[in-house]
């Protein structure tokens, strides 16, 4: 708490890339995806909860459509396991795991859709401009073609691709909707070509993506935050002292 009202305090004087409370709020999934409906984009079918049965009848419904499940924590975080700090990434959700969701009402997880990828894509926004990178998971196989964060990076080829000027509108939209300035944007290609929106970091990471492609990410957020019009206004004078 101390750290963050003294970065709120920060903030009275200086440009952040995103306005704090606004990164707090943005965290939500169920408000990302409800964002990102509104403004045009594809979201696959999503569960959010810790009720046994809607999970369990949520993916039945996939399964007798011969589609796939796959669980994704509420929010990114690690846990110290033998002094290591791990993550749980995006896992298929089998027919053999019901019983799992014994658990479910102490701990409330995503339930969704898995989509069949032809590729990925993480997609910065930085204000109005928009760096794309397609990440070809499918080449590395096994659980990077599950979660790409898996990071096999000398087999996932990354390239700096140009998206439609549609789909970054509403990229731009979405970033502005949520009350942010930046967003790292994940975005899968389904094997039929269509896009759909997973999710969006308000502090993801972008160096491996710009020592990778080229793309000038870093001199984006650099220009955002020398820009003296995106300094705060408040009603209040704040002491120089």
């Amino acid at each position: 708490m101390h750290i963050e009202s003294a970065f709120k305090r920060l903030a009275l004087k200086r440009p952040f890339l995103n306005d704090i409370n606004a990164n707090r709020l943005a965290s939500s999934k169920a408000l990302q995806h409800h964002v990102a409906r509104q403004c045009g984009l594809l979201v696959p079918r999503t569960f959010i909860g810790s009720s046994r049965k809607q999970a369990h009848d949520f993916a039945q419904r996939l399964w007798k459509e011969n589609r796939r499940c796959c669980t994704k924590n509420l929010e990114s975080v690690h846990v110290l396991i033998n002094g290591e700090a791990q993550a749980r990434l995006t896992q298929l959700f089998e027919p053999d795991e019901i019983e799992s969701l014994e658990g479910l009402p102490i701990c409330p997880i995503i339930f969704q859709e898995y989509v069949e990828k032809a590729c990925e894509y993480r997609v910065t926004v930085v204000g109005n401009q928009v760096y794309a990178c397609r990440i070809d998971s499918q080449a590395a196989g096994g659980n990077t073609s599950i979660d790409w964060r898996h990071y096999n990076i000398p087999q996932t080829p990354h390239f700096a691709v140009e998206l439609s000027a549609e789909l970054n509108q509403k990229l731009v939209a979405l970033i502005r909707n949520l009350g942010l300035a930046y967003g790292a944007v994940d975005l899968v290609e389904s094997r039929s070509h269509e896009i759909f929106f997973l999710e969006v970091n308000s502090m993801g990471q972008w160096l491996w993506i710009e020592d990778l492609t080229g793309l000038p990410i870093s001199h984006a957020i650099a220009r955002h935050l020398a820009d003296t019009e995106n300094l705060p206004t408040y009603s209040w004078t704040v002491s120089q002292r």
